[in-house]
């Protein structure tokens, strides 16, 4: 999904089902990658996003590869989410489908 132009700092959106294994590492590998003056926003965000811990392994797997994940906090993805997002990854094909046909959150343009 990319949105119209007139706004200053880019944004991706990683989504997977809950917001605590795909969608986050993506986010924080990309953050970690990343300049610390890049102007490049990175978030993840989940299609049901159950309250529940981050796995030991994942939250292991970060800080080894030098991110830390430790402020991160689950969180539903929306309409509002994806609206503010230039760019929406979904971290599987039945996320994306649920992306597009939601009709709580549809019709956007999902990556």
């Amino acid at each position: 999904m990319l949105r119209e132009a007139g706004h200053t700092m880019p944004s991706i959106l990683f989504v997977c089902t809950g917001n605590i294994f795909r969608s986050m590492t993506a986010e924080y590998a990309l953050k970690a990658r990343l300049d610390s003056r890049s102007p490049i926003r990175v978030s993840s965000a989940g299609t049901v996003a159950i309250p529940q811990q981050m796995h030991t392994d994942v939250r292991a797997y970060l800080v080894q590869r030098g991110a830390d994940p430790s402020p991160h906090q689950q969180r539903r993805v929306s309409a509002d989410l994806l609206r503010a997002s230039d760019l929406v990854i979904a971290m599987s094909t039945d996320r994306q489908t649920f992306l597009s046909t939601s009709s709580s959150i549809a019709p956007h343009s999902v990556q």
